[in-house]
């Protein structure tokens, strides 16, 4: 009876997607040389994908919204991280107010209880007098 004989592993040589450099693999998946290659690469395609979401978010629908009531982009002009990190909170403290989340689980018509500033009327700051 003969002795098995083992194959030997069949080398690839694909071309890291981050580093564009070409390594030798067993592997029939590998795309990245190393883990830190791959880690890096996930984090800049997770960074990407949290900006392209961000742009269709509630909160950036609203931001649009009162760009619109005010017929103005330049309410934002001055705004920094620090600020809009604020505004975000004012607009969840709103969004928990009203009842967001709650409406759905009791079957409630849509409401509102707050108002951060009038839309109308000489004490409204940034918005178009109609």
């Amino acid at each position: 009876m003969k002795p098995a004989t083992t194959k030997a592993a069949v080398k690839r040589q694909p071309t890291c997607q981050l580093c564009k450099k070409r390594f030798r693999t067993s592997s029939k998946t590998a795309k990245f040389c190393n883990t830190s290659c791959r880690t890096s690469f996930n984090n800049k395609a997770r960074h990407v994908r949290q900006i392209s979401n961000a742009t269709t978010s509630p909160f950036f629908y609203e931001l649009a919204r009162q760009a619109i009531r005010a017929g103005t982009l330049q309410i934002y002009r001055h705004f920094d991280q620090q600020q809009l990190e604020a505004l975000y909170d004012v607009y969840a403290s709103c969004q928990r107010m009203n009842g967001w989340g709650l409406r759905k689980e009791h079957g409630e018509a849509p409401f509102e209880l707050s108002h951060i500033a009038p839309v109308r009327g000489k004490a409204s700051i940034g918005v178009k007098q109609r």
